[in-house]
């Protein structure tokens, strides 16, 4: 029996694919409900994170890999706790935190950091070639609302000195 990647390894395999088309096929073929979780937190517009920006403090599992006390596999389904609008939304806001933290501690470090970026919205260039477009392309009816290009809303500076806006020419 194969060993089961973890998705943090599923990303970074799909980033070393050479094309955009290899990168779509690794990805759907790799695409559980899980990783379309993940995916979805990150890149999807409509999905509000209720926690504090920033990266909570937290002790890193320094387990090695396959001996972490649990995986994204199980704790995906979690994510609703952490919605604004989800399961968690009655909750206090300083219990719904302590369950964030307990879930990073429980995954390896490698996962914890997914998690971490997907709850920022900065997964865009962890991986390489991994994007909302592409995303949206994979999965046609994941992303509700993808998230505009980072790139896009960095206001260019005109040749006079002045901020205009991205799309001027």
């Amino acid at each position: 029996m194969a060993k089961k990647l973890s998705l943090a390894e599923i990303l970074t395999e799909a980033g070393n694919q050479k094309s955009k088309q290899d990168k779509i096929d690794y990805l759907r073929k790799n695409g559980s409900i899980q990783l379309q979780t993940v995916l979805k937190g990150a890149y999807d517009d409509s999905v509000v994170w209720d926690l504090p920006e920033g990266k909570p403090p937290y002790r890193k599992d320094d387990a090695p890999r396959g001996f972490e006390y649990s995986n994204l596999y199980r704790v995906a389904r979690k994510f609703a706790w952490f919605v604004k609008g989800g399961k968690g939304q009655k909750l206090p806001a300083v219990r719904r935190e302590k369950m964030f933290v307990d879930i990073l501690e429980s995954l390896h470090s490698d996962e914890a950091e997914l998690v971490l970026n997907m709850k920022e919205k900065s997964l865009m260039g962890k991986y390489n070639g991994i994007t909302s477009a592409l995303v949206a392309e994979a999965f046609p009816n994941l992303l509700v609302k993808p998230m505009a290009n980072p790139r896009s809303r960095v206001p260019k500076v005109k040749k006079d000195g002045t901020k205009g806006s991205a799309n001027e020419s």
